[in-house]
């Protein structure tokens, strides 16, 4: 919870002293951790009311979801699902009912995940085929504990932008580069704008995959298409900000 408009460091200083407050947070935090990833995101509204309850990231519960689902699954979005109302109406003949005071059209994403889910697709094919259904232009990162130590990366479109800086521990997906840009000067940025031949014809968007299995460096990213086709990442992708 943040003031739309107040004095400068409002509120960072809020934030720290929620952190700072926080007993179960500390807990957490405190604990081993085989895997430690972190999905948040600031985003002004522009499907959906300025609420609490629109808040990323945004999970895949339903008012009246079936007893013993597995899974919960956080995403974060920048830019619109234009067919957002169209999904949701789908999505609520299938039996499943969103909170009336959830109206983000980010709520989709994770409850469209879950409809592949339930097919029988593992994460990352469920992650494509839900980031295929959207229209408009847009960027996603996802994170579930059906993938501990991982996070899916879709960008589509120009409008928005994801950036991967690639530090020496750790990786940090931005939507600016400012984002990363005190953390490591090396990072790839994903390739949302142009068209290439797919496997069923021209196709436009690029999923990126990390994984906090691997070594790090290039080595722990797994890219592709929309389609599905991989893209092999080599030291040619990587980019270093101009001076």
């Amino acid at each position: 919870i943040a003031r739309e408009i107040g004095s400068l460091g409002d509120n960072i200083r809020f934030l720290r002293g929620q952190i700072a407050a926080d007993a179960l947070l500390h807990r957490a935090v405190g604990r081993p951790l085989e895997f430690h990833t972190i999905n948040a995101h600031t985003r002004w509204a522009s499907v959906g009311a300025i609420t609490e309850a629109n808040c990323h990231p945004v999970d895949n519960r339903v008012v009246n979801g079936p007893a013993g689902e597995r899974g919960v699954i956080h995403t974060c979005l920048n830019g619109d699902i234009d067919n957002f109302q169209e999904l949701r109406e789908a999505l609520e003949r299938s039996g499943r009912r969103i909170h009336a005071e959830v109206t983000t059209d980010t709520k989709i994403i994770p409850l469209q995940v879950g409809h592949y889910l339930r097919q029988g697709f593992d994460v990352g094919e469920a992650f494509r085929r839900a980031v295929n259904d959207f229209k408009g232009s847009h960027a996603i990162a996802m994170h579930t504990d059906l993938a501990p130590g991982k996070l899916f990366l879709a960008q589509r479109g120009s409008g928005q932008a994801i950036f991967v800086g690639i530090a020496a521990g750790h990786y940090m997906p931005t939507s600016e580069v400012y984002g990363f840009i005190e953390e490591t000067q090396e990072y790839i940025k994903l390739d949302g704008e142009s068209v290439v031949e797919g496997k069923s014809g021209k196709t436009q968007g690029q999923i990126v995959v990390l994984d906090q299995r691997s070594a790090g460096g290039l080595d722990g990213l797994s890219a592709m298409t929309y389609a599905g086709t991989p893209l092999a990442l080599t030291a040619r992708n990587l980019k270093r900000p101009a001076l």
